[in-house]
């Protein structure tokens, strides 16, 4: 009894480890855009990985998943070749993801995948919380004043930090019940969007395994104070969503009103997404003139692409940038199992997965350790045997 307490706080441990590396390479200033942060994360992950498998080791391995990893090894070698053998390509595509593979398949074989949830939310609050002080006392009220600045790498500009714990990259400009808001809660990420990314993410999968309320309350206000079109569009769609899970399924008219109004205000949103985003600042012109030049290099290449990475600089989002930069190939790697796990899902969630899909078409995370377990996830769930809703275990 006392070893299995031991052995279960050791492995809380490594999935710490995992959970705040996974976290540090999220676009956070503390990498900045820094390969060899993305290197010293990979790292972190691979040898608590390996000791969680020394601790809890599995032999027999699913012969889908070895099919399937072997076609993702196909695939990705067409894609590094397309890409001109470049270092990055050869690390996120070569060894970045299918470390995050093995091991999701392994936190899964192993009934670790819902430990990990928990510890990667609860790290999730702890930073929202802090941003959300920092965010109200230092950007908006001033009485704590900023310690330093950082240079972005991302904006190529100085962004104002709080003892390291918080930072300020962006500025807003309005108000809320005659209070000033003059800047946007990006947390320790390097812009607001991707800050509503990791919060959302959060939210969906607490929502999917537990609905603890305080979970959810914390990280929507942290959302709320991103300030940013896409955590607008996110809130609405949340509650929109919530709506449309308590409404008694017996009644089809207003079912059916629901669902068609949630069609008409995902359209609205998605139009008001692109103009908005376009409008921020003077990058109107240059940011419709990226998703065209995205649009016109997947035509000119549609199977493969035109290198890994090669458009995704300076993009809005992630499903233009991934059809110009690997193609089919790779835009059929992450939108085939997110469609098609809906499929899968427990129709109470269904609308949790159309959110967190759509929330990712209009950020640029497509590259991130956290996708990459997130789209190993779904793949797994796909090629299980079981017929029966997905579960986390």
């Amino acid at each position: 009894m006392i070893e299995d307490m031991i052995k279960s706080k050791i492995e809380n441990l490594f999935l710490l480890f995992i959970s705040l590396s996974v976290i540090y390479s999220f676009n956070t200033f503390y990498i900045n855009g820094s390969q060899s942060g993305q290197i010293i994360s990979l790292g972190v992950i691979f040898a608590s990985f390996l000791m969680l498998w020394i601790l809890k080791p599995i032999i027999l391995i699913s012969k889908k998943i070895v099919n399937f990893f072997i076609i993702y090894l196909f695939i990705a070698l067409i894609i590094i070749i397309k890409s001109q053998f470049s270092s990055y390509s050869i690390f996120m595509l070569g060894i970045a993801f299918p470390v995050c593979i093995w091991l999701t398949y392994f936190l899964l074989q192993q009934k670790l995948f819902r430990r990990f949830i928990v510890v990667f939310n609860n790290l999730v609050v702890v930073i929202a919380l802090i941003s959300i002080l920092f965010w109200f006392l230092g950007s908006i009220l001033n009485l704590i004043q900023p310690t330093s600045s950082t240079y972005s790498n991302w904006s190529h500009q100085y962004a104002l930090s709080y003892y390291n714990l918080y930072f300020q990259p962006q500025n807003a400009d309005y108000n809320i019940f005659g209070l000033y808001v003059g800047a946007r809660n990006s947390a320790i990420f390097l812009e607001s969007p991707i800050a509503t990314f990791i919060f959302g993410t959060s939210i969906i999968s607490n929502d999917l395994i537990s609905g603890k309320k305080s979970i959810r309350i914390i990280l929507l206000l942290a959302i709320i104070t991103t300030a940013d079109t896409t955590a607008f569009i996110f809130v609405l769609l949340y509650f929109l969503s919530m709506v449309f899970f308590h409404i008694n399924r017996e009644n089809k008219v207003l079912l059916g009103l629901c669902f068609l109004f949630l069609i008409v205000a995902v359209i609205i949103l998605i139009n008001m997404l692109l103009r908005f985003k376009a409008t921020d600042g003077d990058s109107m012109s240059v940011r419709y003139l990226h998703i065209k030049e995205e649009v016109k290099a997947f035509i000119l290449s549609p199977l493969y692409g035109n290198g890994y990475n090669s458009f995704t600089e300076g993009s809005s989002n992630s499903i233009t940038a991934l059809g110009a930069d690997g193609g089919i190939l790779l835009w059929g790697i992450y939108y085939f199992p997110l469609l098609l796990i809906l499929r899968k899902i427990n129709k109470n969630n269904i609308l949790l997965i159309i959110i967190f899909i759509l929330m990712f078409s209009i950020t640029v995370v497509q590259y991130t350790f956290l996708m990459f377990i997130i789209i190993s996830f779904a793949w797994i769930a796909l090629l299980s045997n079981s017929n029966s809703p997905i579960e986390v275990d």
